[in-house]
Order: C-alpha cells, then structure tokens, then sequence
C-alpha cells in the first residue's frame, strides 16, 4: 500500500490489482476465513478474485460505487484493516 492506492500482485507484477484508497467504501471492510483447499496464488471465489499469499484470512474490499472488489490473504487482518480506515480518513479530509 502506498498513500493513494492499495495493490497485491504476484512476481515481477504480471498479476496485480489495485485500488486508490478514496474509492473504498470504509463499511466493506471484512474479514473473510479462506479454506485451507482454496490454495495459494490467485483463485477465483464466489467472493471474486483472491489474491491468496497465507492461509486463514483475507481481507475484502469494495469500491464505493461497489463496481470493484479487492481481496487479499493477510496474516494481520486487524492491523491491516486499522492503516486502512486510517487512510481512508486522511483521504476524506482532503
């Protein structure tokens, strides 16, 4: 993550998504368990593209206008999850 958008890619960046933080709806923030069998690498799931790096959770995004989703594995859902509202805060104050 840097100041104006999230991203996840795999490799040397053939793979990646992104999305500016002032497009995520702050509600949408949820913490999904992802099953063990749904593997690692980038997985098509009834949540949407996972771009799956740990096993146990993932967090999901969705954009405002909920067009986009953004769905990651992360060992640190809660700490991940606070940076954001924390970003998306500074974004709305601009």
């Amino acid at each position: 993550m840097n100041e104006s958008k999230i991203s996840a890619y795999f490799g040397f960046g053939f793979f990646k998504k992104e999305m500016p933080i002032r497009d995520i709806d702050i509600a949408s923030i949820q913490k999904i368990k992802v099953n063990w069998l749904t593997g690692l690498g980038i997985r098509i799931t009834n949540h949407g593209w996972l771009y799956n790096v740990n096993f146990g959770d993932a967090i999901l995004l969705k954009s405002k206008d909920k067009t986009k989703t953004f769905f990651v594995g992360t060992a640190d859902f809660e700490n991940l999850s606070q940076i954001l509202i924390e970003e998306i805060h500074k974004e709305e104050m601009l």
